[in-house]
């Protein structure tokens, strides 16, 4: 989830009375770091604490105008669908005017507020000449990204604008915006790609995850960034690169050639505190550990980081659990365990051209798993 998606989904909760204590100081630790965006909450949550009477008509009326005007200006309003949530939501609450339909209403439309009452003031008190301007860093909060999605079981290699390659393994979503070259090259990655870019020491590269932001001139290297993984790896093959995580600012971590660096993808990476300052080789007393990438087989020149790009399923000394993730994104299965004990079972082992019974076959010579596949199911017991 982008930074500001995630401020506006925390400060409905907020004036929804949802929020948990642990809610709320992330909100404000974001607010705190994003001047800007902290006025434009403040003024809706002084607005939505007086508590006035919501007239839907007017507000549906003030919406399209304001949505007309910024379209004639070239900005795009917020998505197909959130516009959608905003007609259903006034819809609805001509039926009703009930606490529920308050936030759902509030949950729709917050966002497309507070961009409507900054480009507002922003048209109103500014002149046109540094309107373009001044809304130029702000493009990429309103236009509509390029979006490339595979499904499981599924790989993609694509070209961005600058000639930089990138392997997307499955299950994986990259996006960028049209302003991606402008200044900077910059991508938002969910799940794991391989990337081959292109050296232009004018205009980094950023790529931005869950938890940190990968920087290079012009390099190969690996990142996976997927939700439920217990962590978030940035391998590099050649070239350098800067890794800052979003919970340490102010600290830059710099890679060489097969080393990588490993992130704990926990809450307590989220709200990782100054007095962990050190890294260390394991992940057992630090959130973030730098490790040496790790061959195939002995000199061998392929790495089990990259060894999908190869098609090959790799893994070692990993306990089940991470192993199933990546199984059922190789298979497109659910696995299922019935048996909480082999989630922590070590596994080893590389798949080619195996189908899932292969590979669950192999697997089992290590331990005394069982194992049932219905449809898309995988039941382990």
């Amino acid at each position: 989830m982008l930074k500001n998606d995630r401020i506006w989904q925390l400060l409905a909760r907020k004036l929804s009375n949802e929020a948990t204590q642990a809610e709320l100081d992330e909100l404000s630790a974001l607010l705190k770091n994003d001047e800007a965006t902290a006025l434009i909450a403040h003024t809706i949550e002084e607005h939505w604490n007086t508590n006035p009477n919501i007239d839907i008509e007017f507000l549906d009326a003030t919406y399209l105008l304001h949505l007309k005007r910024m379209q004639e200006q070239g900005l795009v309003m917020g998505t197909p669908h959130q516009q959608e949530l905003f007609l259903e939501a006034s819809n609805n609450s001509n039926k009703s005017r009930n606490r529920d339909t308050k936030k759902i209403l509030l949950a729709a439309v917050l966002p497309l507020l507070a961009l409507i009452i900054f480009f507002s003031w922003l048209f109103l008190h500014t002149p046109q000449s540094k309107t373009n301007q001044a809304s130029g860093n702000l493009v990429k909060a309103v236009e509509l990204p390029n979006e490339i999605v595979t499904k499981n079981a599924s790989k993609t290699k694509i070209v961005l604008p600058d000639g930089s390659v990138v392997w997307l393994n499955a299950d994986t979503k990259l996006w960028y915006y049209k302003s991606f070259g402008n200044t900077l090259r910059e991508v938002y990655l969910n799940g794991e790609a391989f990337f081959d870019v292109t050296k232009n020491p004018a205009k980094p590269f950023v790529i931005h995850t869950k938890l940190l932001d990968i920087k290079v001139l012009g390099t190969q290297f690996n990142v996976r960034s997927y939700p439920n993984d217990k962590t978030i790896e940035t391998s590099l093959v050649r070239g350098l690169v800067q890794v800052t995580l979003h919970s340490r600012p102010d600290e830059k971590y710099f890679l060489k050639p097969n080393e990588k660096l490993v992130v704990l993808n926990t809450a307590d990476s989220l709200n990782v505190q100054k007095q962990v300052p050190t890294i260390s080789k394991n992940l057992d007393d630090n959130i973030v550990a730098i490790k040496n990438l790790t061959p195939l087989q002995s000199n061998d020149s392929i790495k089990i980081e990259t060894a999908w790009t190869k098609n090959r399923l790799c893994f070692t000394d990993e306990n089940f659990e991470e192993v199933a993730h990546q199984l059922e994104r190789w298979y497109d299965v659910q696995i299922v365990f019935k048996n909480n004990k082999y989630k922590d079972i070590r596994l080893n082992g590389s798949f080619v051209n195996e189908t899932l019974t292969q590979a669950l076959d192999a697997l089992k010579f290590s331990t005394n798993f069982h194992y049932d596949i219905k449809d898309k199911t995988v039941t382990i017991y």
